[in-house]
């Protein structure tokens, strides 16, 4: 962490931070529910901040005006619905998870928004050597195993083998995630910086026959 970027490189602060709050939170649990204490409630509210984390981060790797207001506004209607659900609707002891899998699309949509715009881009940037990259894998890595934690059952008498199996698939998912961030973290791009157009980029084509 240290040695790999400087504090100019605000996007890989942001995922260091969320991951150590992450970690905090998980150490806080386990050790509630060593007493027999419900901890449900821990991960509703650590759903709200991983995703004020998460929305920033997008807004920093992603460079239109628009998509960055817009993945705002997404943050703002989730925490509204997050309030109504948790407070007015159901206990906030109750796993939301409504939220959760609300969370889980909107997450997709900003994969989404940062691959299509990294696609557009007419430099002769190569995407794979860039750390943003591999962190946005790292998070369809984690909506993939969000899916599956959807299809297990929490309720102990509920679970049969398909169950487990989707657990399995969770947990690797979430190794596979952290294995894929820290390679994000080992990329230096002070080292990557190509200014140079793809010519070959159709939309370098469609650039040039516009201004033509």
């Amino acid at each position: 962490m240290l040695f790999k970027f400087n504090s100019k490189q605000r996007a890989k602060w942001v995922i260091f931070l969320l991951l150590v709050i992450s970690l905090i939170t998980d150490i806080w649990c386990y050790n509630l529910a060593r007493n027999n204490i419900k901890t449900t409630w821990i991960i509703n509210i650590f759903s709200v901040i991983e995703f004020a984390f998460l929305s920033y981060f997008f807004t920093l790797i992603i460079s239109l005006k628009k998509q960055q207001i817009f993945i705002w506004l997404c943050y703002a209607g989730f925490l509204l619905y997050w309030l109504v659900q948790n407070i007015f609707v159901e206990s906030i002891e109750i796993f939301d998870y409504q939220s959760q899998a609300i969370e889980f699309l909107l997450l997709l949509i900003c994969c989404l928004l940062y691959l299509f715009q990294r696609v557009k881009n007419v430099r002769g940037e190569i995407l794979y050597n860039t750390y943003q990259f591999w962190i946005v894998a790292a998070l369809l890595m984690y909506c993939a195993g969000t899916f599956f934690g959807f299809l297990s059952s929490v309720s102990p008498e509920e679970r049969d083998f398909d169950t487990i199996v989707y657990e399995y698939l969770s947990r690797g998912g979430n190794i596979l995630k952290h294995i894929l961030i820290t390679i994000a973290f080992c990329i230096n791009p002070a080292n990557q910086k190509n200014e140079h157009p793809n010519k070959n980029s159709i939309y370098y084509i469609k650039d040039n026959l516009g201004k033509d």
